[in-house]
């Protein structure tokens, strides 16, 4: 009987020390400490070949480079008053539109405008300018220049010369002159419109291309229905297929919506970013 008590009284003991050892021991994930195979399992699940922060700092760098890129073209197209108001906007393709149906230039429109390129526009800004030569070169062209005078305390005497005649493909000669006292005159703008012709724009290049040579480049900026050059001495030229609304909105021309939209504006004038002493709001 008594042996019988005794073990029962070893047994509890070795249970309740046994209890007790294991009660003060701390499982791994409850101390911080992992196994082996539980490391390797969270090296596994976190080697991604790019972090998730790294990826959405690519993506950031990307939207960010794309903005820059986005604002600088916009400031190039801003330096330009043409360019203010036409690649600024939303393409109005109704000149574009008007013109696919329309005949080719004939050769004898094409040389009207090769002549009033030579003669006048590449004339208004040669070295040593004279207004007068510029008059008497239209005289030649067949064309009755009518001319008209302002004056403006701060900008001097301003010269309009627009003529009375026509040639063939051409209308609406225009011509703004600087003419201050003791100074050289200074042509501000000169330029002319071509009839609504599926190859005006082609032509106009072209002929540009031709009457200014290696001095013209290549465009600074070009879309489908505007073009722009620069040209020495600070100018810049720029041809523009006409919209309805660009022959609503011009300040100097009178046009017929109904037949005149797709008519190609040339022109030639002062680069506004460097000429500081002017207004050029006729564009």
């Amino acid at each position: 009987m008594m042996k019988w008590i005794l073990g029962f009284v070893g047994l509890l003991i070795l249970g309740v020390g046994t209890f007790l050892y294991t009660s003060n021991q701390k499982p791994s994930f409850i101390s911080g400490t992992e196994s082996a195979e539980d490391q390797q399992l969270s090296s596994y699940n976190d080697s991604s070949d790019t972090p998730a922060s790294s990826l959405s700092s690519n993506h950031s760098n990307d939207e960010s480079e794309q903005s820059n890129e986005q604002a600088k073209q916009s400031n190039k197209q801003q330096k330009n008053p043409a360019l203010a108001k036409y690649s600024n906007q939303p393409l109005n393709e109704s000149g574009l539109l008007a013109i696919e149906q329309t005949p080719r230039l004939e050769k004898k429109e094409i040389q009207s405008a090769r002549d009033i390129l030579k003669f006048a526009l590449k004339e208004s800004i040669g070295k040593n300018f004279q207004p007068a030569r510029l008059l008497q070169n239209l005289k030649k062209l067949g064309l009755k220049p009518i001319v008209a005078q302002d004056f403006n305390p701060d900008t001097g005497k301003l010269v309009i010369t627009r003529t009375e005649n026509t040639l063939d493909g051409i209308t609406n000669f225009h011509s703004q002159v600087f003419q201050e006292e003791n100074q050289e005159a200074l042509a501000q703008h000169t330029s002319f419109n071509i009839r609504p012709a599926k190859d005006s724009k082609e032509i106009a290049t072209k002929l540009l291309e031709e009457t200014f040579g290696a001095s013209l480049g290549k465009p600074t900026f070009e879309r489908p229905d505007f073009s722009q050059w620069n040209l020495p001495g600070g100018y810049v030229a720029w041809i523009k297929v006409m919209s309805a609304e660009d022959l609503k909105d011009d300040p100097f021309n009178a046009y017929d919506i109904t037949k005149d939209v797709g008519t190609l504006a040339v022109a030639i004038e002062q680069d506004p970013h460097q000429d500081k002493s002017h207004d050029h709001n006729h564009l």
